[in-house]
This record gives C-alpha cells, sequence and structure tokens, in this order.
C-alpha cells in the first residue's frame, strides 16, 4: 500500500548513490526533530515533515534541481510541543558534494533551534546556527507564511533560513535553457490541456505516452545514476501503484488551482496550495480517500510546453 505519510518529497530524482557516476553530484542530508521543517532547494519544496511533526534523518540527491552558479538552500521551521517542554527543537540540513573519483566535501551545514522553554510565537526562542562552511556567504534570516494547519494554533511566521552556494560541474538540464515566463491566462490554459492530456493518457492505462511525455526527466535521471533504468525511476514515482490502488479524478475543479513559478519563473506547475502542491493529477481509493498524487513541472523550452521534473 502507498504511504500516505510521505516524508520525502513527490517528485524529484531521489535515487541515492554514489556508484557508477557520470557527473558530480550535489546530496542534502536532512534532519529535523520534534517539529515541522522544509528543506527549499531553489524556492522549491524539496524534502518537507508536512504530514507532522517528525524526528527523522534522511538523504537525497538534489543535483536535478541545482544549476552551475549560484543556488539558494534554505529551511523553514516549526517546533511541535512535546510531552517534555524543555526538550530543543531542532532542523538541520547538510549539503556535500561528491566528485566523480567519489571524494566528498561539506559545503555548507546549518539548522535552526528552538528552545523548548518559550511560546512558539516567541521568536528570541529560536537560534540559527552555523555548523560548517566553505561558501562565505551569510545565512539569512526570514519568515514563511505560507503554511495553515487546521485546528492548531501554529505561528503566523515560521523561522526561515537560507544561504547561497555557488554550484559547478553538473550537466547544464534542459529547465535551465527554459524561457522566463509571467501567469498569464494564456499559460494558464496552455497547462490546464497538458495536465487534462496526461489525465487521458493516465485513465487509457497509456504509459508508453507518459512516458515518452516524460523523456527529459527520465533521461536526465539516468545520467545522474546509470545504475538506475529510465523504467525504474519511472516506477519509483509511484503512478503505477496508484493506478492499481485507485481511480484518477478525470475533472478537476480548474478554479481551484494557481500557477507556481520556480528556478527565476522557467519551472511552473498548477497546483492548489504552494506548500503541499496538490497537483490535478489525483488518485482516490474506492472509499474516496486521497492515494497519491503525481506532482509533474513544466518549461517552456523553444516554444513548446513540456515537462522536466
Amino acid at each position: 500500500m502507498l504511504n500516505k505519510l510521505l516524508v520525502i518529497s513527490l517528485f524529484l530524482f531521489s535515487s541515492y548513490t554514489v556508484a557508477n557516476m557520470n557527473t558530480t553530484k550535489y546530496s542534502a542530508y536532512f534532519k529535523t526533530q520534534s517539529g515541522v521543517c522544509l528543506l527549499q532547494i531553489n524556492g522549491v519544496i524539496y524534502i518537507d515533515t508536512l504530514r507532522g511533526p517528525k524526528t527523522i534523518s534522511t538523504g537525497s540527491d538534489i543535483s536535478g534541481w541545482l544549476e552551475n552558479g549560484e543556488n539558494d538552500i534554505g529551511l523553514a521551521f516549526y517546533p511541535a510541543k512535546t510531552k517534555n517542554q524543555y526538550d530543543e527543537k531542532n532542523c538541520e540540513v547538510k549539503i556535500v558534494k561528491t566528485t566523480r573519483d567519489k571524494q566528498e566535501k561539506i559545503i555548507t551545514q546549518f539548522k535552526i533551534t528552538f528552545d523548548g522553554k518559550s511560546e512558539r510565537s516567541d521568536k528570541s526562542a529560536y537560534s540559527i546556527i552555523d555548523v560548517s562552511d566553505v561558501t562565505g556567504n551569510k545565512i539569512s534570516e526570514g519568515i514563511y507564511n505560507k503554511i495553515k494547519f487546521k485546528n492548531d494554533a501554529a505561528p503566523k511566521d515560521w523561522m526561515t533560513a537560507t544561504r547561497k552556494i555557488n554550484i559547478s560541474d553538473i550537466p547544464d538540464w534542459e529547465w535551465t535553457k527554459a524561457t522566463p515566463l509571467s501567469d498569464s491566462s494564456n499559460l494558464r490554459h496552455e497547462l490546464m490541456s497538458a495536465y487534462q492530456d496526461l489525465l487521458s493518457d493516465l485513465n487509457k492505462n497509456d504509459l508508453e505516452t507518459i512516458k515518452r511525455k516524460y523523456s527529459i526527466a527520465l533521461e536526465e535521471n539516468v545520467n545522474l545514476d546509470p545504475s538506475s533504468s529510465k523504467d525504474e525511476f519511472f516506477e519509483s514515482i509511484g503512478i503505477e501503484d496508484a493506478m492499481k490502488e485507485g481511480a484518477l479524478d478525470l475533472h478537476p475543479d480548474w478554479s481551484k488551482y494557481n500557477i507556481y513559478f520556480y528556478q527565476k519563473n522557467r519551472v511552473f506547475c498548477l497546483a492548489m496550495e504552494e506548500s503541499k502542491r496538490n497537483s490535478p493529477i489525483r488518485f482516490y481509493d474506492k472509499n474516496g480517500d486521497f492515494v497519491f498524487a503525481w506532482n509533474p513541472f513544466f518549461s517552456m523550452i523553444n516554444g513548446k510546453l513540456v515537462l522536466v521534473r
């Protein structure tokens, strides 16, 4: 059964290996203790614990969402209530560069902590700790107020920490060559049509057409991880399992969806909420309970709307 308590993000190059590398890789090691935390890569929520406060430790290859040059790595943190209120809560990220010859180097490592003694809305109870860094760039403190929880008096503004890092020696992904766009009725209608076509393909069980449309992401993943085939990566997304366990909503209420832009407006998608994305491609079981959502991303390349992630 698909795991509904998904912690790791839903859409990325999630294979994690340093074997048979074709290129330099950048990995994110993410830890959180008794809190809800977001790891953002260039504004994209990459790993999160939005389904509930967690104490986890995980790692993931983030190369596919980076580009050569300047990139942003950020955390947004909200501490949980625990039985022992004096327990420290925290969220931490470490970015590691691994070269073709498997040499590893920590690029940056920092965390946000909450002392556990104060009210969660008390900003003086939070600290940003710089654990390790070779960039020389300062950590920018800020707020994030796009998360809303029902029946929970969460702080309106979450503590954030962001650092710019310089990336080199990775491929120039197709999305880096895309045309930056802005919100418009034309783009919205084109996106709606693209999603509807994907829904139609899935409804017909035409996975070969889906794979063809998704070929950029599949090929670039294999470039990163030659030990994984295109079919294996596609299977890891969860679409095929979802098709066995649930049924598609073939008629999304498009009025609930907005366009969200990332990567300097070169990558975008339709979603109900930016933080949770809630793609129009959604599966439900026979009881009407949500099973899975596929969250693809699009770019405009050479005048054509294409799937890139």
